[in-house]
């Protein structure tokens, strides 16, 4: 699975900012993956063979179909937290005056 994804941020061309984002972005959190010898997220399923998502609404829309409790429309509550029944991972969400939204989250292997 590893090799695909290489394969695929490899053949992204483009001297755009938002494709060099995406790119590198996906490379970074490849890097941490494989440093800790763990692939999760998108590196779980083969690479879209069209065009990646930013790695921020891929992320955002992962955790959605992951945590039912989250809201699903309208607006969000002020602060948001959920720890995963296994205790591996969490995820907080707070409101940032003004607007925009915080969010902050952790996966460990072997638990938080």
């Amino acid at each position: 699975m590893c090799t695909e994804w290489i394969c695929k941020l490899l053949e992204m061309s483009g001297d755009e900012k938002d494709m060099i984002k995406i790119k590198n972005d996906y490379i970074q959190y490849l890097k941490i993956m494989v440093g800790e010898a763990v692939l999760h997220g998108p590196f779980t399923h083969m690479p879209p063979e069209l065009y990646l998502l930013p790695l921020p609404e891929y992320l955002g829309k992962l955790m959605k179909d992951s945590i039912p409790e989250l809201p699903r429309n309208g607006p969000i509550a002020p602060v948001i937290s959920h720890s995963s029944q296994d205790g591996r991972a969490c995820l907080s969400a707070q409101k940032i005056p003004g607007g925009g939204m915080f969010f902050y989250m952790a996966v460990s292997p072997d638990g938080l």
